[in-house]
């Protein structure tokens, strides 16, 4: 054990010979592989809580001597409960894991790990994680405090993460490029369950399962035949649906083609109307001039009806007029229409002959009768 101040450089502590050391024994680390630096321990089992310890590792390898009872056992605990999170067994949650109150002769002790390695992409990482036990009356009560991750990213700058904001239990692991199965079971597994590998064949199983992220697999392989299946029944459902979108198609098609047919055909029941409305056009012309040629008819007909009657009427009359004739003259005239005609022609020149005649003689009286 050697008592230094854990975040100290290595010049400010005059170890920059051991350093340099450190360094070159880091720079000849496979690429991607974590190096744990540092451990500071404080108040953990039967470490002091007054005065942190602090143990620095070696490359490439740190041997742990002690007696008994010394904190061998401590120093993995401490390593697991720094990278997982995880309180060693036996320890009756945590209240046997910090330093005991009675011995430390106060109510309350506070203890704290702080592990500092270098990530598997080669960047500097604290981790520090403070823990708090209580003596009351008849019973301890533990309580694990606010943990702390401290690194720097891509540009240098210093970046810190809380158990309020990370869950450092998963962030860690990540950092280091160790699966939390590992870390527990393998680098830091506790003595007392070391014999792991000897147990029954459900407990091997499942270590097995979560070194080998058999579980992950299990769990891949499955949401791939959950994903498979239901992409099996979507692939069902599409083809129901193209299915029935090609009898769809089908249908539209033909409809589309009748639809085609019914606009040729009403084309040409539309030109052919067109040729019916000219003919109509014509038509009623035609039915116009009947109708005129109707009423002229009509007309003649009604005029000839009345040429007829009055022609009845005119024999009727000539027939009383040659009765009368005969009945004063005592004899029948025997002359025809023509003759009679010829007769009344006579008759009406003469008579016209006399009322020029007497005109022309009131006449000359008339200007005789001016000239006096």
């Amino acid at each position: 054990k050697k008592t230094t101040h854990f975040e100290a450089s290595d010049a400010a502590n005059g170890e920059a010979g051991s350093a340099g050391v450190r360094d070159e024994a880091r720079a000849r680390l496979p690429a991607g592989m974590t190096s744990i630096e540092r451990l500071q321990i404080q108040g953990i089992r039967s470490y002091s809580p007054y005065e942190p310890q602090t143990l620095e590792f070696y490359k490439p390898l740190t041997v742990i001597v002690g007696t008994n009872g010394s904190g061998k056992t401590t120093i993995i605990e401490c390593l697991k409960q720094a990278t997982t999170g995880d309180l060693p067994p036996n320890c009756k949650n945590g209240q046997n894991f910090i330093h005991d109150p009675n011995l430390a002769v106060a109510m309350e002790v506070k203890g704290q790990i702080k592990l500092r390695f270098s990530s598997a992409s080669g960047k500097p990482v604290v981790v520090s994680r403070s823990f708090n036990l209580t003596q009351r009356q008849k019973k301890k009560e533990y309580k694990a405090l606010e943990s702390v991750l401290s690194t720097v990213d891509d540009h240098g700058a210093k970046v810190t993460m809380s158990t309020k904001c990370s869950d450092l239990n998963k962030l860690v692991p990540q950092l280091m490029g160790v699966s939390h199965a590992i870390l527990e079971n393998v680098i830091f597994c506790h003595q007392e369950e070391a014999n792991w590998c000897l147990g029954d064949d459900a407990t091997l199983k499942k270590k097995f399962d979560e070194i080998f992220a058999s579980a992950r697999y299990t769990k891949a392989m499955d949401e791939i035949r959950k994903q498979k299946n239901e992409l099996a029944a979507q692939v069902k459902v599409l083809k129901a649906e193209a299915e029935s979108a090609e009898t769809r198609l089908q249908s539209a098609n033909r409809l589309k083609n009748a639809l085609d047919s019914d606009k040729r055909e009403a084309e040409t029941l539309r030109a052919r109307i067109a040729l019916h409305d000219e003919s109509l056009f014509e038509l009623d012309a035609s039915l116009v001039e009947l109708d005129a040629r109707a009423q002229r008819t009509a007309g003649l007909e009604s005029t000839l009806s009345q040429l007829r009657v009055t022609q009845r009427e005119k024999r009727a009359q000539a027939q009383e007029v040659r009765a009368n004739l005969n009945g004063q003259f005592g004899r029948e005239l025997e002359q025809g229409d023509e003759e009679l005609q010829r007769q009344l022609d006579e008759h009406t020149a003469t008579q016209g002959a006399r009322k020029r005649e007497e005109a022309r003689a009131r006449a000359d009286a008339a200007e005789v009768a001016s000239q006096r």
